[in-house]
């Protein structure tokens, strides 16, 4: 009988610390989960090298009508894709446009790339190559709710590595948080004009902006 006590026991001990060590992860993922929200949210695009005061200036090809077009097409949809040579002021442009703007997020991205991870370590969460979609839904609810039902945005610089040619899986993630969840607002821009061929067509769901060459 002793015996038979020590072992229930010892069973509901195992099983305390178990509820314990779940308890203790759940809370820990929702505190990783807020404080990247936290970042998101603050999140700027104004004190990057591109917009340092002196580009502000004298920035070499101004695109009015690119920011025009680009904060027209984010009042309506969420979805966008901005093209053209290497060069042209599509990044600049994009920045200009967002600058200001609380909760814009840019990631650099190759197609080699897990979208997810690379949203994490852009938020420089903790173990950011463990990030799935659904904990980066999670992030992007909260944020969304922290802004009062305003999506945040992020800017994905996506350039093409040599040995893969497409985008599918990068944009395919993108497109379904933005597009499908509504839980972000998504500009892509392209490295350079090639890079439109690595991109999946789809017509109906995304607004493609091309940008001229000088």
């Amino acid at each position: 009988a002793a015996c038979w006590t020590a072992m229930v026991a010892a069973v509901a001990s195992v099983a305390v610390a178990t509820v314990a060590v779940q308890n203790w992860w759940q809370e820990r993922s929702e505190t990783i989960a807020n404080t990247a929200a936290d970042v998101l949210l603050k999140s700027k695009v104004d004190d990057v090298m591109e917009l340092s005061e002196a580009v502000k200036k004298d920035v070499l090809v101004p695109r009015p009508r690119l920011a025009v077009a680009l904060t027209g097409h984010l009042e309506k949809s969420a979805y966008a894709v901005v093209e053209g040579p290497r060069g042209t002021g599509k990044t600049t442009g994009v920045l200009l446009a967002l600058c200001g703007k609380p909760g814009v997020l840019r990631v650099k991205m190759t197609n080699k790339d897990d979208a997810c991870v690379a949203v994490a370590k852009a938020l420089r969460m903790p173990n950011a190559d463990t990030m799935t979609q659904t904990r980066l839904e999670d992030v992007l609810r909260k944020t969304k709710k922290a802004k009062k039902g305003e999506c945040p945005t992020i800017i994905a610089e996506l350039v093409p590595d040599a040995k893969t040619h497409n985008f599918v899986h990068q944009v395919g993630v993108l497109k379904e948080l933005c597009v499908d969840k509504r839980l972000v607002k998504v500009v892509i821009v392209l490295s350079d004009a090639d890079a439109a061929f690595a991109m999946p067509e789809d017509f109906a769901r995304q607004k493609r902006i091309w940008v001229n060459d000088f």
